[in-house]
């Protein structure tokens, strides 16, 4: 609800303040009247209205002097709005239905109906000693403020509801706070893991390499020396060799199917290395890979001074 509606601001010459800004650098607040709330007009984000209140008692009613303060940056607007109950008993402030009535030169030109607007910060020590919300109603947070300057039992009560919860806000901003740094140590740890595993891994490709090309090296040699023993064994067999050269022959068959035999079984721990491998590299894409993200401040922890690809890669999916 705009509090200003049907009402004429007197423009104030002389004064202009960036959209958007508080007044109060530049003009100080109005005599014996108290900050209490700072709002964005819905349909104009560069008009910043400031709201002012003094307690006072208009026709023996409890109510309160509003000064509205409306800056565009280019002017400044102020106009002031007298609120008052209907009857000075705090049941209007507590009652089902809460109406203050506004009057402008003397006259009752409208009502308001107005709820509790609780506050979202109360500090004795501060001033203003509330904060409401952001998009607390202009209107509700006047008649909470009248109703808190006029009846002590109003608002003893609602500064317990206030302390209550601000103290309910307090604990879930620990508990975010240490989520969020929960969730920071924990992306840390991975991090680190990831980049111990991503170096582990890449160590043991490269000495799996070599190896591989260790055995296709053996493999080959193997080959050829088959072929040179089929090769002996079928001049053997076309003509009568002596049993030297064919004891020689066995003796070479025999050293062969040996080495052949010990490179069977390196070969075959050679492949059960490289499916042991395998599975540490599927592990490491499904755990530090793929889609997986790493909150920012945990990025910025490890990586800053890490130039590894890994490290360049968590940065590009944050």
């Amino acid at each position: 609800m705009k509090i200003r509606s049907g009402i004429a601001l007197a423009i104030l010459a002389g004064h202009a303040c960036a959209a958007g800004r508080s007044t109060l650098d530049e003009m100080p607040a109005p005599v014996r009247s108290t900050f209490i709330h700072a709002f964005l007009e819905d349909d104009d984000p560069n008009q910043y209205n400031e709201v002012f209140l003094e307690p006072a008692m208009i026709d023996k009613l409890p109510g309160a002097i509003v000064t509205l303060r409306a800056n565009d940056g280019n002017k400044i607007q102020e106009g002031q709005f007298r609120f008052f109950l209907p009857g000075n008993d705090a049941k209007f402030c507590n009652g089902a239905e809460r109406v203050m009535q506004r009057a402008v030169d003397g006259k009752i030109v409208g009502d308001n109906p107005w709820r509790v607007a609780l506050p979202v910060r109360w500090d004795e020590k501060r001033t203003p000693r509330r904060s409401y919300a952001e998009g607390a109603s202009p209107v509700d947070i006047i008649g909470t403020e009248l109703c808190i300057a006029h009846f002590a039992t109003f608002a003893d009560d609602l500064r317990q509801r206030a302390a209550a919860l601000m103290a309910e806000q307090s604990r879930k901003s620990e508990e975010r706070s240490a989520a969020k740094q929960a969730r920071h140590d924990a992306d840390v740890n991975d991090l680190r893991a990831c980049l111990r595993d991503q170096e582990a891994n890449a160590r043991a490709s490269e000495s799996l390499e070599s190896r591989t090309g260790e055995l296709n090296s053996i493999t080959d040699r193997l080959d050829i020396a088959r072929a040179g023993l089929e090769i002996q064994r079928k001049i053997i067999e076309s003509y009568e060799a002596s049993a030297s050269s064919r004891n020689a022959f066995q003796r070479q068959v025999q050293a062969y199917n040996a080495s052949a035999a010990d490179h069977g079984r390196k070969m075959k721990s050679h492949a059960r290395v490289l499916e042991r491998h395998q599975i540490d590299r599927d592990r490491f894409d499904a755990t530090c890979g793929g889609e997986r993200k790493f909150v920012d401040t945990a990025v910025h922890e490890v990586c800053r001074t890490n130039d590894s690809t890994f490290c360049t890669e968590a940065k590009s999916r944050r």
